[in-house]
């Protein structure tokens, strides 16, 4: 049996959460019980929105707040069919290259950020590894299990923006040198 029907705390933001929780997984498993799936979020009509940060505050501002605001805005929401209180947990665009190291490039308006791309031959670059003590890799650590203290199964935290694989290789070669190795 799936321990999240098992969570009271999911019930106080998603009253049926059970039907929605047994339709996603007869969905998974390839069946239906009596309609596909569907999902609407919306803000009550009385709704009271705090700010949940973006890229920036995420990875540097105070997450007490930010988690504790994230809560409050899914208590302020109605979640409809299979929809599911969550939020997205990155910190920002190439995180997996933030891990192995890689710096990040902050706009001025902060709302975004990217891997410094290295024009270092690949074969020098490899093999990526993540960093355990890299800062985001520590921050991203610490976002999980902060949200799971506080919203106590009543929000699901989502994935990030991993950027594996090929992927990786972009955020840390950048296209024009990355195409230049493939082609290499």
């Amino acid at each position: 049996e799936n321990n999240t029907l098992k969570s009271p705390n999911l019930r106080e933001i998603k009253p049926d959460a059970d039907m929605a929780i047994k339709r996603s997984e007869a969905f998974w498993n390839r069946d239906m019980i009596d309609r596909p799936l569907m999902m609407g979020c919306f803000k009550k009509p009385d709704a009271q929105m705090k700010n949940e940060g973006w890229y920036w505050e995420r990875c540097f501002g105070d997450l007490d707040t930010i988690l504790s605001n994230v809560l409050h805005n899914c208590s302020q929401k109605i979640y409809k069919g299979e929809s599911m209180p969550g939020y997205w947990t990155s910190l920002g665009t190439h995180e997996i290259a933030q891990y192995c190291g890689y710096d990040v490039v902050w706009p001025e308006d902060k709302e975004t950020n990217w891997c410094k791309h290295s024009d270092k031959e690949l074969e020098e670059l490899l093999p990526l590894k993540i960093d355990e003590n890299n800062y985001y890799w520590k921050r991203s650590i610490e976002v999980f299990e902060k949200a799971a203290e506080m919203w106590q199964g009543r929000v699901f935290p989502m994935s990030y923006d991993f950027h594996s694989n090929m992927d990786l290789l972009l955020s840390v070669r950048g296209d024009a040198n990355l195409c230049m190795d493939l082609y290499d």
